[in-house]
């Protein structure tokens, strides 16, 4: 791999790498035709002929990291810096200095600071950013504060920080539906999908569409013939071949009164969010030992691979299939639950 060939004129490293470099490979030894005007150059071969310990020096021996302006710098020789050759590092550092020395534009450019961001500019003008309110508070808090409390402590901290705002909750869920959500005992990955699907955070075509309109054209369903737009309900529900599977599931594995699409609908979604009464089953139904989500998170689960599989391996969405895998998965988890106990 070393004799193949290479370039380092394009190449982009980071800061460490380039300290990591051998001092030999970050140097031009010979001057680009544009660029043999500078008389000050010295080929490396005769400026290092009689220092014999600049092929053992790094980098990092004669450049350091600076902080404060976030480039590579020459080492400060006027202070305390440790290197491991401080004598042949000063030398070359100085005929970097002089000229005599040229960086290869890959190191070169770790050495020039990047453009810092201008507060005068047209985005910043446009989106201007109010400090106001964080001035407002540290001149005068909303809590009063006591004069015994000190300026340092902990207690001044929450005084300076409590807001008069009322706390807004953005959690899908109640604290008992979550203990309820993790307690379920479910397949893993049957969690996983219903998380993402209390949370929203379903790639739905609609979705795909208004993030990458170039690569997802269309909101429309990919699999029904309805030009649907494809939001999150329609991905689990709504699309008439899913929706055939939850009619199919409701008659068969959730009650033995038929549902209409008006009462199935609500139904489900009491049960995504885990508030219905009574979440036991009928004991003549099949797999009775397991609840209404554990049928339903099983479900979910089916019809999230039968999706994918249509989009990824062209494998049609057929809801007899997928009715099959579900009393599949129902059966499995039944017995898994059974070999626990």
């Amino acid at each position: 791999m070393d004799r193949i060939p290479r370039s380092f004129t394009t190449c982009h490293i980071d800061f460490y790498t380039g300290l990591s470099l051998p001092f030999l490979e970050i140097i031009l030894h010979t001057l680009p035709s544009t660029q043999l005007h500078f008389s000050s150059f010295t080929a490396p071969d005769q400026l290092f002929d009689r220092h014999h310990a600049v092929q053992k020096l790094l980098a990092i021996d004669v450049f350091t990291f600076d902080f404060d302006l976030q480039v590579i710098r020459l080492r400060n020789w006027t202070f305390l810096e440790f290197c491991h050759y401080p004598r042949i590092s000063h030398r070359v550092a100085r005929w970097i200095e002089e000229g005599q020395i040229y960086l290869q534009p890959f190191f070169l450019a770790l050495c020039r600071q990047a453009p810092r961001h201008s507060f005068t500019s047209a985005s910043f003008g446009a989106n201007p950013h109010n400090i106001r309110p964080l001035i407002r508070r540290l001149i005068k808090p909303i809590t009063p504060i006591p004069s015994t409390v000190p300026l340092n402590s902990i207690q001044y901290y929450k005084h300076l920080v409590s807001t008069d705002m009322p706390t807004i909750n953005t959690s899908p869920l109640s604290p008992s539906q979550w203990r309820l959500f993790s307690k379920l005992p479910i397949l893993l990955q049957s969690r996983t999908v219903w998380y993402r699907l209390i949370h929203r955070k379903i790639p739905s075509k609609s979705i795909l569409h208004h993030f990458i309109p170039t690569t997802h054209p269309s909101p429309s369903c990919p699999l029904c013939l309805t030009q649907s737009p494809e939001d999150i309900q329609h991905f689990f529900f709504t699309c008439p071949l899913k929706l055939a599977v939850w009619r199919f599931l409701a008659t068969t594995y959730l009650s033995h009164t038929p549902m209409t699409d008006d009462v199935l609908l609500p139904f489900l979604h009491g049960i995504q969010t885990l508030s219905i009464a009574e979440p036991t089953r009928s004991a003549s139904l099949p797999f009775p030992e397991l609840t209404v989500y554990q049928v339903f998170a099983t479900s979910l689960l089916c019809i999230w691979q039968a999706h994918w599989r249509s989009i990824f391996d062209h494998v049609p969405f057929v809801t007899l299939n997928v009715n099959t895998s579900i009393a599949r998965s129902l059966s499995r988890l039944e017995s898994e639950l059974q070999f626990d106990l």
